[in-house]
């Protein structure tokens, strides 16, 4: 499957085109990408053989060598140790847009390969200096001495991940105080990704409270997601973490920015942060110059793309620059979370048949009526002025996705029971038709 989906791929490209392939260090992931590579070069496709590298830094560069076509990467799954992820990104480093990913699997299922001559077989070269490249260019993004004079006292949870090729050496440039955490290569660790990340969720917030650090940094294996801990030890929830970064740039910029979030961030602090211009909608399909509109383009999951430095999401860039912005203006990261905190938010996961979904979405609509709503991503509907409900179905999953914003706890409980009520009446409704 792996080399077919290669000869996909190649024949969506000119013969002679170069695509940059990389993976993380899993057995799996070297095993599949060995595979790729043939198929790659029996379609007449050259090869750069990155081997193990973060998926961040291997779309950076892509983004960045006009002589570079495509790229592809090899990672474990982080939800699923039985699953290896194959992800495909265009020229600017950027996700495949729909329309390719449905070119380059009707030609999967085809089988509709170009095969080219024994002369036109494609070649593979070895990256070398990519990782030195990267590092350097990070630092030159960066306010070094802000960072150097402030001396912060920084803990980093690598999870095993390529991740710690990198960061270490940076830190080290930036001469700060750091302690670095699960830096070394370990399969086992990496494939069971949610039981290591409970675990360093605790050890962080341990250690950075009881040594009197300034925040820590959970950095998943490939480089696009992070987690942040506060100097008082909290691990902060995720959709928390994007409104203390928002926060954080609001305070620190000194002319307007603009951000884009997906439909279902939250929104009630809109208002405070007069420094920026918050667009949201759906995070799909996007240009390279649509993203470059745009100051910072973020996620609730952790995911933050500065895109003064990538347009695509880079968690060892994010990080180092929360770190610069706190160390430039003298800031406690734990102050700046206690000024967004106030919400209640919550994204709960419903179990519903996909053949129900249809059905779902037309009884959301049909709520909806009388009602301030938006149908940009889902069903969104307002019952207050900062309460609202937004139901998307889940595209992987035979489930619906609910994201909930109230003012206080009491009132996003009432609305989370309301709408779990409405929907299991509807899943009753079809059960005795």
């Amino acid at each position: 499957m792996s080399t077919k989906l290669a000869e996909a791929l190649g024949t969506m490209l000119p013969v002679g085109s170069t695509v940059y392939v990389s993976r993380d260090y899993h057995r799996s992931s070297r095993m599949l990408k060995r595979a790729f590579l043939g198929g790659l070069l029996s379609s007449g496709l050259n090869a750069v053989d990155i081997t193990y590298m973060p998926s961040a830094a291997m779309r950076y560069h892509l983004a960045h060598q006009e002589q570079i076509s495509a790229g592809v990467h090899f990672r474990q799954s982080i939800t699923d140790k039985t699953h290896t992820e194959i992800l495909f990104f265009t020229e600017a480093g950027l996700r495949i847009d729909t329309n390719t990913a449905k070119s380059i699997e009707r030609v999967f299922f085809r089988e509709s390969f170009r095969r080219v001559d024994s002369e036109d077989i494609g070649e593979i070269q070895v990256a070398e200096f990519l990782e030195k490249e990267y590092k350097a260019e990070i630092l030159k993004h960066l306010d070094l001495d802000a960072i150097r004079i402030h001396e912060p006292k920084v803990v980093v949870d690598m999870m095993n991940g390529a991740v710690a090729k990198i960061y270490p050496e940076l830190l080290s440039e930036l001469q700060t105080e750091h302690i670095m955490l699960n830096i070394n290569p370990d399969e086992k660790k990496l494939s069971m990704l949610p039981t290591l990340e409970k675990k360093s969720r605790e050890n962080l917030s341990k250690i950075v409270s009881s040594l009197a650090y300034d925040l820590g940094f959970i950095i998943y294996p490939n480089g696009q997601k992070m987690l942040m801990v506060t100097d008082s030890g909290e691990v902060l929830p995720e959709h928390v973490a994007l409104l203390t970064v928002l926060n954080l740039i609001n305070k620190t910029i000194t002319e307007k920015k603009r951000v884009f979030l997906p439909a279902w961030a939250p929104d009630i602090f809109d208002t405070h942060f007069g420094n920026l211009e918050i667009e949201r909608g759906k995070y799909r399909n996007f240009t390279a110059e649509k993203l470059r509109e745009y100051y910072l383009v973020a996620s609730i999951e952790g995911n933050f793309a500065f895109t003064e430095f990538a347009l695509n999401r880079d968690a060892i860039f994010a990080s180092l620059k929360v770190l610069e912005l706190l160390s430039k203006y003298q800031l406690k990261l734990s102050d700046i979370v206690e000024e967004v905190r106030e919400l209640y938010y919550r994204h709960e996961h419903v179990p519903c048949q996909s053949a129900l979904k249809g059905r779902m979405m037309r009884k959301f609509l049909e709520d909806a009526k009388g009602k301030r709503a938006s149908m940009e991503d889902g069903v969104k509907i307002w019952v207050g002025e900062h309460d609202w409900v937004l139901m998307i179905p889940d595209q992987y999953d035979e489930s619906l996705n609910l994201y909930i914003q109230a003012t206080d706890e009491s009132r996003g409980q009432e609305i989370l029971q309301t709408y779990l009520e409405k929907i299991a009446e509807r899943v009753r409704e079809k059960d005795d038709a």
